[in-house]
């Protein structure tokens, strides 16, 4: 009996492997030839980013967890951060498929702001990428990647008089290059001072608003500000709200 389950154990696994596998896709007919190229840039250091790798595959268009994803081809960036890479694709495979263009995301480096520090697990084996489910030659053939190395931002948060129960959080709404993240801190009694640290692009203002109630029939209340961060600087910002 218990060589029966084990056998079963593994014969599931193996199928689950087999099926998870990436296949090479080959064209056998409709073929159409499409380019993807593109930069991808280091945009706190303003610096191209050489050698990146860039893969081009095809998903399912409904999610499906055992269902195989195609590969089309890779290719890495050269000195000026550059990629180009023709695929050859059957256009019929796009009404139940769609082609996503990815890069893993270097070491160092962030794609929005991101809390840091005790209790925070850091974010590991990120991605960019772009999908496309019609064939956009002109997007195709201009992709831009951007990264940013990162610096440590320090955030000192001041409360002064009371609260609402009924909300018991303030929003904190991070923008760095256009690209903003969104968080959530309790609002407790005992947090009237409190000292935030977050990862943020270098070379590039970061800008902070917090949202919070006073009271319960009111609307939520913003305060903003912002700050320039460099690599190894004293990035710094208060608020007393």
């Amino acid at each position: 009996m218990k060589l029966t389950l084990c056998f079963r154990v593994a014969t599931i696994l193996l199928l689950i492997t087999i099926s998870c596998r990436k296949k090479m896709l080959v064209c056998t007919g409709n073929c159409t030839e499409v380019i993807v190229a593109g930069y991808v840039y280091d945009k706190g250091k303003n610096t191209p980013i050489v050698n990146q790798p860039i893969t081009v595959q095809l998903y399912r268009n409904q999610y499906c967890i055992f269902c195989s994803k195609y590969n089309l081809g890779s290719t890495t960036t050269n000195q000026q951060g550059y990629f180009k890479l023709p695929i050859t694709l059957d256009t019929l495979l796009l009404k139940n498929y769609h082609l996503v263009i990815s890069t893993p995301q270097p070491n160092n480096t962030i794609q929005y702001c991101e809390p840091n520090g005790p209790g925070i697990i850091p974010q590991t084996n990120q991605y960019a990428s772009y999908s496309f489910y019609t064939l956009d030659t002109n997007q195709l053939n201009n992709l831009q990647f951007n990264f940013y190395s990162k610096t440590l931002l320090t955030v000192e948060l001041h409360r002064k008089g009371s609260y609402a129960n009924n909300t018991p959080y303030i929003g904190i709404e991070t923008t760095m290059d256009g690209k903003t993240s969104v968080w959530g801190l309790d609002f407790r009694a005992s947090n009237i001072d409190t000292a935030l640290t977050y990862h943020t692009a270098i070379n590039h203002f970061t800008k902070l608003v917090i949202s919070f109630k006073k009271d319960t029939l009111s609307s939520f209340q913003s305060i903003t500000d912002s700050v320039y961060c460099t690599l190894n600087g004293v990035n710094h910002l208060t608020i007393t709200y």
